[in-house]
């Protein structure tokens, strides 16, 4: 998937940081918080761009384990906007919820 920086609504920054994250899931029937870890790759007053093991795909919520601050907002909230397969992970684009 190649995104044309054009399209986008804000302009993204380089932002490497290590984001604890939580997802409810249900594998068994009954739901259950699963914690989880990725690394950023970019961030924007809307969203961030972000590395992880686990198969998130569109539609999923998460929750930061700790908020990040953009514009002197914290944010607490995101769902997947889009999810791909890299190497053996996955890239994600993540839209804030505030």
């Amino acid at each position: 998937m190649t995104l044309n920086a054009n399209l986008r609504k804000d302009v993204r920054k380089t932002f490497i940081s290590t984001i604890k994250y939580s997802i409810m899931v249900s594998d068994t029937g009954e739901w259950r918080k699963l914690h989880q870890v990725g690394i950023s790759t970019d961030i924007s007053e809307g969203g961030l761009g972000m590395v992880t093991n686990y198969p998130l795909k569109a539609g999923d919520m998460l929750t930061f384990d700790e908020g990040i601050l953009i514009d002197s907002i914290t944010v607490k909230t995101a769902i997947v906007k889009w999810s791909m397969t890299e190497g053996e992970g996955y890239r994600v684009g993540l839209g804030f919820i505030i």
